[in-house]
């Protein structure tokens, strides 16, 4: 799960840091915030069902 957890984060890290910068302009502040979202994605996906892309189910409805 880790390894899978290391590389969602790798192909994703853009994309991930692109929502982060829309909602937090302060560096330190957008980084503890992708550490958050970062978290909640490890916590959510032993609920992913693989019904849908991974990215659909990772972001946020709305999300810039």
């Amino acid at each position: 799960m880790s390894q899978d957890f290391n590389q969602i984060l790798q192909q994703h890290s853009g994309l991930l840091g692109r929502v982060a910068a829309s909602y937090e302009a302060n560096h330190h502040l957008r980084q503890e915030l992708l550490q958050e979202i970062s978290l909640a994605v490890w916590q959510s996906l032993t609920t992913f069902k693989g019904d849908s892309r991974l990215l659909t189910y990772i972001l946020p409805a709305g999300s810039p």
